[in-house]
């Protein structure tokens, strides 16, 4: 019988098309929600780090006559280092043994020190100042005082997803344990007193 097929020369029917397309749109619509899912987690892991680490800094600032927090661009470019550095007996500032956080998330401070590579000082007295510019291992910068508004503006961003911190020029030093931050203040400054 010429012109008859037979099985093996059959294609495929409209309903096997429909269902192998339909399976290739579900694992690329997966794949995307999973990819930004963690971008948003990225930012809330880097957020509370970040929190984490200027309450160290704090802590240090009293016990070791100030403190700075590095901040660097990772290996990657998308991604922020941060190193908490104290003054030796010469001066010169030196990475303490807390380890350096490595955040899969860009910090930056968007009113006077910008985006990394910068360093953002604690003073023994409580005050804030910044270093623009500054590297680990190069006391070349000068250091910033405070923004006009009276608060430095920290951002902790991704392609998708971003958060904020606010942080007063003079801060409370630590006593013991974190500072709570609230939607209503921070580190215990109400935020209708700091200017945006």
């Amino acid at each position: 019988m010429e012109g008859a097929s037979t099985p093996a020369d059959r294609g495929f029917t409209l309903i096997e098309l429909v269902i192998a397309v339909g399976v290739i749109a579900m694992t690329a619509a997966v794949g995307i929600s999973i990819s930004l899912a963690s971008r948003s987690l990225a930012v809330t892991g880097a957020a509370a780090e970040f929190d984490q680490f200027l309450d160290s800094a704090r802590t240090m600032a009293r016990d070791l006559d100030g403190a700075t927090l590095a901040f660097e661009p990772d290996a990657y470019g998308d991604g922020t280092q941060v190193r908490l550095l104290a003054q030796d007996a010469t001066g010169a500032l030196i990475p303490t043994t807390l380890p350096p956080l490595h955040a899969r998330a860009i910090i930056e401070e968007t009113l006077s020190l910008g985006k990394p590579p910068f360093a953002f000082v604690v003073h023994a007295n409580g005050a804030l100042g910044g270093r623009p510019g500054f590297r680990v291992g190069d006391d070349s910068s000068t250091e910033v005082g405070c923004p006009p508004g009276g608060a430095f503006h920290f951002l902790v961003h991704t392609a998708n997803a971003s958060a904020e911190r606010f942080v007063p020029c003079r801060i409370a030093l630590a006593n013991t344990g974190p500072v709570s931050l609230s939607q209503k203040s921070v580190y215990g400054i109400p935020l209708s007193e700091i200017e945006h």
